[in-house]
């Protein structure tokens, strides 16, 4: 587990391989170890090591060098992203690549290659290369020719470019950093095509970019976003959060996340946490000129003095080893990632966020119930649970999984995303489509259970709202109106399949949470199939982890609301204690073996 920094010196910013001021940047490194950061992640231009093709600058290559040995010199490991082109919404493009198209055009992909390997070859013998990034966020160079790629020509170049890096360094790690889409764009860059050819997995994650609406940078859904893409990375590799902090807010909220959504994430699995950025920049060089707004992302002021996000950012770190003692809670719960999400091939559902949000909501209901959760793409036979959350798309393969995954003794939860790819089939489920309604005053209401569930078909996105018909499904509730069945339960071979047909992850808005009853539903399925956790804390904004280490449970509670919570943390021996949480705030308590 490692916390770290992007970097860039404040007084020279993105033209630092031009001025090679390296007094500045060894004032920084120093300052680094001194604080106690274990990673460096910083940018090298391709056009100011390579001005002409097959030219490279002597000068660049040399404080490179001398750069990457004095990180290792103060013990700090380095993150070279090496095509680096955009940055900070603009490019800093090379003035001979004359259009041709980075992933495709021969001659492109050779002078990448051979620009990678020297790299690769140079930093070979110091030792503290953690990993090398590609390039940062690199279809942002060139959206237009990303989406003409195919995948076999995306496959295709990142495979050179790390052939090309391990030409250098045999032993090096490799990864491709990217944003948000990586998860949840409908790009050919995404995780499952990098995690199968890299060594990691690296995802940047800020709330004022979600895909979805949030309601603000310091609400509690906000503070578990970073966390969500954490755990949805983790479904394809361990993941590290090589871009961490917060754009458009204040300080005191920028630490208050940091400390609360990083902690999260380094407790759902991040390999590390590397903050953007190190310090305020005095430079007002491109790209701070067209984006001023970026010269004051730093935990650090331009005149070094620590901001208190900085200190947020060590809280993260120490509440993470203390977890590291013990091992996690296995999480009998899983939210399944369809096909069609998998592969960014569902542009209906990827480019509205609709997908993306459907499997964040259904992540909130669980820890909102304090649920350990995992998302899983196949295997679902580790679990005992899995919620399919609003599929736009069912795929045969998606069939085939949850039939297996059902009568090999499981629980499946399914809800529809849209009228009729979306709906879940007669074999597994039980019920057949019968027919369509544009009506929702129809179905927007049932009961189950002594609770009341209002359904917005509208706010979910749905014009032809489905009513389905029970075949061999037993009928839990029906509609008070039109009296479809609302929510089924199918046994099929030794497992239950329920079929909900009401989009509660797709109407589920922010602003609504602090009264949602939708968690309720959840939690009667969960309990019925013996899946509910056995520690559990009395307020749904507070998140739970649970570490069990030789003589003792420790239970660390992220307080994500911005006031102060308490409530009782209650052990599954009936044994209660009461806990009260500053707002942001994170607090481990822990529990010895009797």
């Amino acid at each position: 587990m490692m916390i770290g920094y992007n970097y860039h010196p404040s007084r020279q910013g993105c033209a630092y391989w031009q001025q090679g001021d390296f007094s500045e940047i060894e004032r920084d490194l120093s300052r680094m170890a001194e604080e106690g950061v274990d990673v460096v992640r910083f940018f090298l231009f391709w056009r100011d090591f390579e001005p002409e093709p097959g030219r490279y600058s002597e000068q660049a290559f040399q404080l490179l060098y001398r750069m990457v040995k004095t990180a290792r010199d103060y013990r700090l490991r380095v993150i070279p992203s090496l095509l680096t082109i955009w940055m900070n919404g603009q490019t800093f493009d090379l003035p001979w690549r004359g259009g041709r198209c980075l992933w495709s055009d021969p001659y492109m992909i050779e002078r990448a290659a051979c620009y990678v390997t020297k790299v690769a070859s140079i930093l070979r013998s110091l030792g503290n290369v953690y990993a090398y990034d590609i390039g940062d966020e690199l279809i942002y160079v060139d959206a237009r020719a990303v989406k003409e790629l195919t995948g076999e020509q995306a496959e295709s170049w990142l495979k050179k470019m790390v052939a090309a890096v391990r030409r250098g360094d045999e032993s090096a790690q490799v990864m491709m950093a990217h944003d948000h889409t990586a998860l949840t764009g409908n790009h050919v860059f995404r995780a499952g095509l990098v995690s199968r050819i890299c060594d990691k997995l690296a995802v940047h994650g800020f709330p004022l970019w979600a895909p979805f609406p949030l309601p603000s940078n310091e609400s509690w859904p906000a503070s578990l976003y970073v966390p969500f893409l954490t755990r949805l990375a983790s479904a394809y590799a361990n993941p590290l959060l090589d871009e961490f902090g917060l754009y458009g807010g204040s300080e005191e909220i920028r630490a208050d996340h940091v400390r609360t959504s990083g902690t999260s994430a380094l407790l759902h699995g991040a390999e590390g946490l590397v903050a953007w950025c190190w310090q305020d920049f005095v430079s007002c060089e491109s790209p701070y000129d067209q984006r001023p707004g970026e010269r004051f992302v730093g935990f650090y002021t331009a005149k070094g003095i620590a901001k208190p996000s900085a200190s947020a950012l060590l809280e993260c770190r120490t509440y993470a080893r203390l977890a590291a003692e013990g091992a996690p809670v296995s999480p009998q719960v899983a939210i399944y990632v369809p096909e069609a999400e998998q592969a960014g091939a569902d542009s209906e559902s990827t480019e509205s966020g609709r997908a993306s949000r459907a499997l964040f909501h259904a992540f909130l209901l669980l820890v909102r119930l304090h649920v350990p959760t995992a998302f899983v793409r196949d295997q679902l036979e580790k679990y005992r649970v899995v919620i399919v959350p609003c599929l736009a798309q069912l795929t045969r393969k998606d069939l085939e999984r949850m039939r297996a995954f059902v009568r090999a003794g499981g629980t499946l939860l399914y809800t529809p995303g849209s009228y009729l790819h979306g709906f879940g089939g007669e074999e597994l489920f039980g019920v057949e489509l019968q027919d369509f309604t544009r009506d929702p005053g129809l179905q927007d209401r049932f009961h189950w259970r002594g609770r009341s569930y209002p359904i917005h078909w509208r706010q979910a996105g749905f014009d032809q709202i489905p009513v389905v018909r029970a075949g061999e499904a037993e009928v839990l509730s029906r509609y008070r109106r039109s009296l479809a069945p609302a929510l089924t339960r199918h046994r099929l071979g030794k497992g239950t399949a329920y079929y909900l047909n009401a989009p509660f992850e797709l109407m589920i808005q922010a602003f609504g949470w602090q009264d949602e009853p939708y968690r309720y539903l959840y939690m009667e399925l969960l309990k019925d199939a013996e899946a509910l956790p056995k520690v559990f804390f009395t307020s749904p904004e507070v998140e739970l982890h649970r570490f069990v280490t030789a003589d003792s449970e420790r239970c660390f509670l992220i307080n994500h609301a911005n006031r102060p919570v308490s409530g009782m943390l209650v052990f599954a021996d009936g044994r209660d204690e009461p806990v009260t949480l500053a707002k942001k705030s994170v607090k481990c308590v822990n529990k010895r073996r009797v």
